[in-house]
């Protein structure tokens, strides 16, 4: 796995869900998940992880949520970008 690197921050994952924008980074001290959109519930979201692994995992258990609660009983599937 490589992390691309992003104004010194380095990003570990990101999706889009609907209007909203999923990005995790490496911030320097943890692993960082947040959510970006204008205005709805997941807006401003934040999530922090102690290791790369955790990190993933709640990067895509989030992105799971979010699209249930976006696109409910929805079979739609997406790719994380890892």
């Amino acid at each position: 796995m490589t992390m691309e690197n992003l104004d010194g921050l380095r990003r570990i994952a990101q999706d889009s869900v609907g209007r909203y924008w999923v990005s995790t980074v490496w911030v320097g001290a943890t692993f960082e998940t947040r959510v970006f959109g204008v205005g709805g519930s997941w807006s401003g979201f934040a999530q922090g992880y102690g290791s790369l692994r955790e990190a993933q995992e709640g990067h895509m258990e989030l992105v799971a949520r979010m699209r249930e609660t976006e696109y409910p009983g929805s079979a739609e599937k997406h790719r994380t970008r890892l």
